[in-house]
């Protein structure tokens, strides 16, 4: 039997790559980016990793950040020179990242690279918004290069508006897990006690002060709101909770990861996400495959993932009694939370895959040789 020779292509990827954060948190970013160099496009792929990883969420000087940035964009300008690298593929979130970012993939163009670019923050909708500058950056940057990566339908609509031409670069991959990983939780018929759950930064912009005002407003006193996770608004929604008289329904139980998250999230029977900023959250992905009942905001990709009350319900962000509203009616109702979430095990399943974001990256990866080979 003949072997077939082939040449790994050399991809210079600019991502998150550390084992983890200085606080120990795997986020979504991280996880996208280490499981794509673990999955079986390493085998026709040979990376050259810059890491980008923060070494925190909290406050860091625009000096540190400068320093940081030049550091990266130098080693950059080096593998474009010396490592023969066919394609770069670039990870970013917003603000001062996507600066960065942008011009790491002008360097890449300017020495006539492949570029794919793969934006995963929506607070990027923020940044058009609110600063004409960024909003002209922005769009400059989604023209230069050869492939933006969509995290959902609702993203591609969106960058569709930001730029001048060549539409056809805005390709879709909805954000993807190892669903293998996750058991799913077998959903207990008329419990008194109902556990929902928040995992995500404890943040005002992730809702965390929404879901105390509308868990204030719900007349039970059986629910118990688990917390999961940390941030800078951490001491304030603890007082909240307290003058609120709801200390004894909420557990604070600060960064959970590993066995540990899935265990609370195979123990929850309602997910929920106030969130008003979202690119394609994992976190929302790994509920639905430990068969949790969704609420959550209908911002960035989250109506790519969740289809308002057939595996999941929405609002809008900032509704607290819409929040209220879907929080009690699941509560009460155990056979509709059974309904929503066994719809949400069956899509997880169906389209966020790790195996079915492998095969679109390597059809990405070889089409840009392709091109660059006629």
């Amino acid at each position: 039997m003949r072997m077939m020779n082939f040449i790994k292509k050399r991809v210079l990827f600019i991502g998150s790559f550390a084992d983890n954060t200085a606080g120990g948190v795997v986020g979504g970013q991280m996880f996208a980016c280490k499981s794509l160099i673990q999955s079986s496009l390493s085998d026709c792929t040979d990376w050259v990793l810059i890491d980008t990883t923060a070494e925190s969420n909290g406050h860091i000087s625009y000096i540190t950040r400068i320093r940081k940035a030049l550091f990266r964009l130098s080693k950059f300008i080096y593998h474009i020179l010396f490592s023969r690298i066919d394609i770069c593929l670039i990870f970013t979130a917003d603000g001062f990242s996507f600066l960065e970012k942008g011009l790491a993939s002008l360097i890449g163009k300017l020495f006539g690279k492949k570029v794919i670019l793969a934006p995963r923050s929506g607070i990027i909708i923020k940044d058009v918004k609110d600063s004409k500058l960024m909003k002209i950056f922005i769009s400059y940057i989604l023209d230069k290069v050869d492939i933006v990566i969509c995290q959902g339908e609702t993203w591609r609509q969106f960058y569709s508006q930001l730029l001048v031409r060549n539409f056809n670069k805005l390709s879709i991959i909805q954000n993807w897990i190892d669903t293998s990983v996750y058991n799913s939780n077998e959903i207990v018929e008329n419990k008194e006690t109902c556990n929902v759950l928040f995992l995500a930064w404890v943040d005002k912009k992730k809702g965390i002060f929404d879901l105390i005002k509308a868990a204030s407003l719900i007349n039970s006193n059986l629910s118990k709101y688990h917390i999961a996770g940390d941030g800078l608004a951490m001491e304030e929604a603890k007082k909240m909770v307290v003058e609120s008289g709801l200390e004894n329904q909420f557990i604070f139980h600060g960064w959970v990861k590993n066995g540990n998250k899935i265990k609370l999230l195979q123990d929850s029977d309602i997910f929920v996400l106030p969130s008003y900023y979202e690119g394609f959250p994992n976190s929302l992905m790994e509920a639905m495959a430990c068969r949790n009942a969704i609420v959550a905001t209908n911002v960035g990709s989250i109506p790519d993932l969740i289809q308002h009350k057939h595996n999941g319900l929405l609002f809008q962000a900032g509704d607290i009694s819409a929040l209220k509203i879907h929080l009690e009616t699941l509560m009460a109702n155990s056979s509709l939370r059974n309904q929503l979430a066994n719809a949400a095990l069956v899509s997880v399943k169906d389209n966020n895959s790790i195996q079915i974001a492998v095969k679109k990256f390597e059809k990405i990866f070889n089409s840009q040789l392709e091109i660059s080979s006629n």
